[in-house]
């Protein structure tokens, strides 16, 4: 009986090297790849060629050392996430570097919350007698207007870094319920980088209606819905959804408590 040397139909092969049988799924593009094409990322996941190549250097400019302007970077970075957030991910690549990401976020987060909260003390004239009567110690009640103000300032300062921290991790371990590869890196630059949506609080509320704050949250939402989708693209369009949608409504729920 002679040798049957016909391929297995079930056998899988490289997409690039036809007779050269898979070894590994390419993690960002999702096709099949041989020994040759084979590569990984800095996580340690394997990565074809093609992707390699086409991301090697790519970055946001508010990552990139070279640029010549932060405050320029900043706003060109910004201007990326909030109109095209699905363009704005292609681009980019796993890597470990977060800390740009948790810069961005602080800025934005302190301008935005800065913004809201001055709205709040020029347009709401009950505000200050209800921060007053909750205040525990009583002489701290009698303080002057100004130092009210900027108590309330500090306040955002100190609460930024703990908002950034808390919803990077309910992001991360979202996505690693719904079978995502989250490392912390990755949940901080999509988390990060859609804080770029609190600069809508700039717009002061409208007839009692916080429509910066609305605008923040919506566009907070698709930024992270895209961001998940192009790193972890092994999750499905109502997982994605699901993923950025739970910690958003509980982070929401805890903060009108």
């Amino acid at each position: 009986m002679s040798e049957d040397t016909h391929t297995s139909p079930t056998e899988r092969h490289c997409e690039l090297h036809a007779s050269d049988p898979s070894i590994a799924a390419c993690t960002q593009c999702g096709r099949e790849i041989c020994h040759r094409c084979h590569g990984s990322d800095l996580r340690g996941f394997a990565v074809c060629s093609t992707c390699r190549g086409d991301r090697e250097e790519a970055y946001t400019p508010w990552e990139d050392p070279h640029h010549p302007s932060a405050p320029e970077a900043l706003a060109v970075t910004a201007w990326g996430a909030l109109s095209s957030p699905t363009k704005f991910w292609e681009p980019l690549r796993h890597t470990p570097r977060w800390l740009p990401a948790f810069v961005f976020g602080m800025v934005c987060i302190i301008f935005g919350d800065s913004m809201f909260t001055s709205w709040e003390f020029l347009l709401n004239d009950r505000l200050e007698s209800l921060l007053r009567e909750n205040m525990i110690d009583p002489n701290a009640a009698s303080m002057p207007s100004s130092a009210l103000r900027a108590m309330s300032m500090l306040r955002v300062l100190i609460l930024a870094p703990v908002v950034f921290m808390v919803r990077t991790y309910m992001l991360r371990v979202a996505i690693r319920v719904a079978g995502g590869e989250a490392d912390w890196a990755t949940a901080a630059r999509i988390f990060g980088y859609s804080c770029a949506g609190y600069l809508w609080m700039l717009l002061p509320p409208i007839a009692g209606l916080p429509i910066g704050h609305m605008l923040m949250l919506f566009w907070m939402f698709n930024i992270q819905i895209a961001g998940v989708r192009h790193f972890h693209r092994n999750l499905s369009p109502v997982e994605s959804l699901l993923v950025v949608m739970i910690p958003l409504l509980l982070a929401t729920g805890i903060k009108c408590v």
